[in-house]
């Protein structure tokens, strides 16, 4: 069977009243469109009129069409107005990308090029070929097949390569238009609106004409085609299919294929070639025939295929386009698009008409085909066609509800039925046999083993055994380990003598040679899974379908794998398998070729065992879906077949699905992740790949494409952020994010066709700009903020720390204070004790001195009266100190001569002086001065300074009393220093204080409270 060759055999039975009946009763009709996907203004095309279909490097496709622009990533479309760019009309032309990635867009009579950053067209066309350097109105502009750039103008021909960055002028002498361009390989045809034929001679910068117009009546709508062997194709659109000729560029003759009647003579409106060098001829109301082409002359068509790729054959068939993927799409005037994978396996989906669930499918050792059904009896197909039905109702059967088919090691066939037990076929009908057994009356299943013994599998009681000999065993749940009465299906190890039974409770397994049930922690791990289908194969693999996926056990290596959707597998629900023949371009040492029915299309399994490591087995899965031609079959239970001729049919509920042998892709197409839209909020948007921003707390949606539309069923997308371990499948190609933190996020895609092909790693920065709250600004002032809080924090704590340490020092002052106070009480006690009894030693000596004495005794009265003096001076600093301290000084002002009250209390300290050999000083003015003042104080004030005077002076040093008097406004103000020439005062801040007491390396003197009762004396009297 061709590859290409489109053809569906439609098996369309009647009820018959005869048990045979001659001859076939189908007939080869055109494959139907379901061969094709379609696309239209339903899934959201711009028109379902499409002009042209092109391809970008991106991936996307973009569809001219009459009423705008449309660009397909495989799952959505983005339309384009020409009218919202500049345009007059919506009606475009073509669309083309250049070599250096720029997109041309012809509508009206105007050029526009896209910008991809912004997603828009510009009407800029005829500006960027003027900046090439080209002269003139651009006609025509066209991209070759290298991409470059070739332009006419009413100045010639212009020719831009971008690899060269260099352009080159090829003068154009004839008067008649330019109407088309063409390339092939590198050579470029040019044809004028006559028809002529000229080839481009860069080299020579000049057309070479080639050959004159054929013998063809030429139209507005002539198109022009160059196929793979440099042949050039002429036709006109809308015009009888009879009318198109063939230039070889080589021979340069113009010849009528032959061949092309076989069509009859429909309106032929466009041409293409397939990666076979087949040739697709799209018509107007008769759908598209594909032909094989011999290179002789004439050019001779032998058409394989015919198609609708529409539900219409009326869908004017208008473009032919081939991607890169070996998918080919077709456009129409009425009914959009339509494409097909031309590299996957030819399904062939075979309609058995009236008769439909097949459930049991099987090849005698004739050759003959049977297929149960269930509830419509049983029909058998001869080699030669012959269909044969088989029905309870003509008592050729005895129920209709056939479940199992066999052919048993002496050739006889036997079915099995719900409700009817078994029944062997004597050559005209099948007649019942051990219809004395109850437990057979439910049959599920049919197999035999290497001896020759029948296992058949019931509804509701077991397994029964029928041996060589006649001799039955019916093996239950309650007679063995078997795990359920319920039996769903069968499966015979020949190699390994085993029979494998499958239930909605697991696996059990019996070993002929020790004629017993066996347990395998493999198998009884699968206890509870649904198993709908059990088959081996030649690498002594047990294989099982369930509703948990594909499970494959291997007795050898005591290993079970696990396949599901995670690996490829079309769907985890699998309802029959079937070993295919090995490709004969693959090695088949090692390999098991595997096809798997599931609820939701095929899947191609090839398992290969590791060569060197006999535990090990890898697996490669291929799906198959709806756009891979399978047409939505819901296949059935079980229901498989291997024909003789290595074909693979598998059962659904409307016939059965054909597979040829050795009819199996090996093409992956390469995937590219793109990401293809954006939304925000909900509502579409703008934004570019290359600079995706967004704002805090927007919901972006992110679409993404691999670029594959025809096997975008098959595409999975996993994503990460960059810098995460592990990816995530998405459920579709879209990404939703509720909430994404500032900063710059990079989101990672890539796509799969699981257990297939891997795409690189695509990466998308998106930058979510922060909130105010957020931004820096916001973040410096909260450090400021900060720091302004922590500075008053500190601030609290230093204040708090001083106030703590200004209580303690409060708290110690008191303390000292109080001891101060228990001193100076102590001390004012102790004065008042003392001051009567010194009163009376001073006085008596006082007495004394003033007797003539000898000089020894004077001496000595002296010494007595002046140390009894100065104690007394203690006393009465004590007593006047504690007056101060306690407030009750007061002033007792007399009016009085305060020079002559000096005088006398500095002459008083004459005799001290003398004694400690000082000089005594006076500089006292002579005049008298009468003012108020306290004599008691003053005095006390002259003598503790005269007494410290004397007391602290060196040895022979002076002590000078000074009185100023001044006048000021009608005042008097008296000014009394006493300086000496002691040994000074250090520390003049604190020498006042209370108790403060200097030391200059002599032993101290005295209370300390001399000076602070001068200051405070002072303080009373306004000094």
């Amino acid at each position: 069977m061709m590859k290409y060759s489109f053809l569906a055999l439609f098996l369309t039975m009647l009820p018959l009243t005869m048990a045979h009946v001659q001859g076939e009763p189908t007939i080869d009709v055109p494959a139907s469109y379901e061969d094709f996907l379609t696309v239209g203004v339903k899934d959201g095309l711009a028109d379902n009129f499409v002009r042209h279909i092109t391809r970008d490097s991106h991936g996307y496709l973009w569809f001219s069409t009459i009423n705008g622009l449309s660009r397909y990533d495989g799952y959505r479309f983005v339309n384009y107005k020409p009218v919202d760019f500049g345009s007059d009309v919506n009606d475009v032309a073509w669309v083309q990308e250049a070599a250096d990635s720029t997109l041309w867009m012809a509508s009206g009579t105007d050029f526009y090029t896209y910008d991809q950053r912004h997603d828009k067209w510009n009407k800029d066309g005829a500006a960027r070929i003027k900046d090439l350097g080209i002269d003139g109105t651009p006609h025509i502009i066209y991209i070759d097949d290298g991409h470059n750039l070739w332009v006419s103008t009413e100045r010639g021909i212009y020719y831009y390569d971008y690899g060269q960055r260099e352009l080159q002028h090829v003068a154009c002498y004839s008067r008649t238009p330019i109407a088309h361009l063409a390339s092939r390989n590198g050579t470029i045809v040019v044809v004028n609106t006559m028809c002529n034929v000229y080839q481009v001679s860069l080299s020579e910068h000049r057309l070479v004409p080639v050959a004159g117009p054929p013998d063809l009546t030429i139209t507005r709508d002539n198109h022009i085609f160059i196929d793979s062997s440099m042949t050039l194709w002429v036709y006109n659109a809308h015009a009888p299919a009879s009318t198109i000729r063939t230039l070889s560029l080589s021979t340069r003759q113009w010849q009528q294929p032959v061949g092309i009647e076989q069509m009859g003579d429909p309106l032929v409106n466009a041409l293409s070639e397939d990666n076979e060098g087949r040739l697709w001829v799209g018509t107007d109301d008769a759908g598209i025939h594909v032909f094989d082409r011999e290179s002789n002359l004439p050019v001779t068509l032998n058409r394989v295929a015919v198609t609708n790729a529409f539900s219409s054959r009326n869908s004017h068939i208008s473009c032919f386009y081939l991607d890169d993927n070996n998918t080919m799409w077709v456009g129409s005037a009425k009914l959009g698009v339509a494409y097909s994978d031309q590299s996957h396996p030819r399904f062939k989906c075979i309609s058995t008409g009236e008769y439909e669930d097949v459930s049991t499918m099987m090849e005698d050792d004739k050759g003959n085909l049977w297929i149960g059904f269930d509830g419509d009896g049983l029909i058998r197909r001869t080699p030669t066609g012959t269909i044969t039905e088989f029905s309870a109702q003509h008592q050729q059967l005895p129920s209709n509800l056939v479940t199992s088919l066999a052919q048993l090691n002496d050739g006889s066939i036997v079915v099995g039925t719900y409700g009817s037990g078994m029944a062997r076929y004597d050559g005209q009908r099948f007649v019942p046999v051990w219809s004395n057994m109850p437990s057979l009356k439910y049959v599920k299943a049919i197999t035999t083993d290497r001896h020759g013994h029948i296992w058949v599998a019931t509804v509701d009681q077991g397994v029964v055994r029928i041996d060589t000999d006649g001799a039955i065993v019916t093996y239950t749940s309650e007679n063995s380990s078997l795990l359920s009465n319920g039996i769903l299906c069968l499966a015979s190890d020949q190699q390994h003598d085993m029979i494998y039974i499958g239930s909605s409770l697991g696996v059990s397994a019996y070993d002929n040679k020790q004629a017993r049930f066996v347990s395998t922690p493999q198998l009884d791990s699968l206890r509870g899974n649904y198993i709908y289908t059990l088959m081996t194969c030649h690498q002594g693999l047990l294989w099982i379908g369930s509703r948990e996926g594909l499970w494959v056990y291997s007795p050898l290596n005591g290993t079970l794998d696990h396949l599901t959707t995670q690996q490829g597998l079309s769907h985890d629900v699998v309802r029959a398998l079937s070993k295919a023949e090995p490709i004969p371009t693959q090695p088949a040492m090692g390999n098991c070729y595997v096809w798997a029915s599931t609820d939701h299309g095929l899947t191609f399994i090839r398992s290969t065992k590791n060569s060197g490591e006999s535990s090990a087995i890898s697996y490669q899965c291929h799906p198959f879906f709806e756009s891979d031609g399978l047409q939505g079959q819901i296949f059935s239970n079980n229901a498989t077949l291997t024909t003789s001729n290595g074909s693979i049919l598998l059962g659904s509920f409307t016939g059965y699905v054909s597979i040829p042998s050795g009819d199996i892709t090996t093409h992956i197409p390469k995937l590219q992740v793109q990401f293809t839209g954006f939304r925000i909020n909900g509502k579409p948007t703008s934004k570019s790949p290359t600079d995706f921003t967004i704002r805090y707390k927007e919901r972006p949606s992110i679409f993404v494409s691999a670029m594959v539309p025809a096997q975008s069923q098959k595409v999975r997308y996993l994503y990460r952020f960059k810098g995460d371990k592990e990816w995530l499948r998405a459920p579709d190609n879209m990404f939703y994010f509720a909430s994404l933190m500032p900063g710059t996020h990079v989101l990672q895609v890539k796509a799969e066709v699981p257990g297939v092909v891997e795409s690189e790693v695509a990466e998308l920065a998106i930058n979510v700009t922060p909130p105010f709250w957020m931004s820096w600004p916001a973040i410096m002032l909260y450090i400021l903020l900060l720091l302004f809080i922590a500075a008053l924090i500190w601030r609290s704590m230093r204040l708090r720390q001083k106030r703590e340490m200004a209580i303690k020092q409060l708290e110690l002052n008191l303390e000292k204070y109080e001891m101060e106070e228990e001193k100076i009480r102590f001390y004012t006690n102790i004065s008042h004790d003392l001051k009567t009894p010194l009163t009376l030693v001073v006085a008596p000596l006082e007495k004394i001195r003033t007797f003539s004495l000898p000089a020894a005794i004077r001496t000595e009265v002296d010494v007595a009266w002046r140390n009894a003096r100065q104690l007394y001076d203690l006393v009465l600093e004590v007593l006047d100190f504690r007056r101060i301290d306690e407030g009750r000084e007061q002033l007792n002002l007399r009016h009085g001569d305060v020079v002559r009250f000096v005088r006398q209390t500095v002459q008083g300290f004459a005799y001290l002086a003398k004694f400690k050999e000082l000089q005594l000083t006076q500089q006292i003015p002579n005049t008298s001065c009468e003012v108020d003042f306290d004599e008691n104080k003053l005095r006390r004030v002259i003598v503790n300074l005269l007494s410290n005077a004397c007391k602290y002076n060196v040895e022979h040093g002076t002590v000078t009393v000074t009185l100023d008097i001044s006048h000021n406004n009608n005042t008097q103000q008296v000014v009394i220093s006493v300086a000496d020439t002691g040994i000074g005062v250090n520390d003049k801040r604190h020498i006042f204080e209370r108790f403060v007491q200097e030391s200059h390396g002599q032993q101290q003197e005295g209370s300390g409270l001399g000076l602070h009762i001068v200051k405070q004396y002072v303080d009373i009297m306004g000094g």
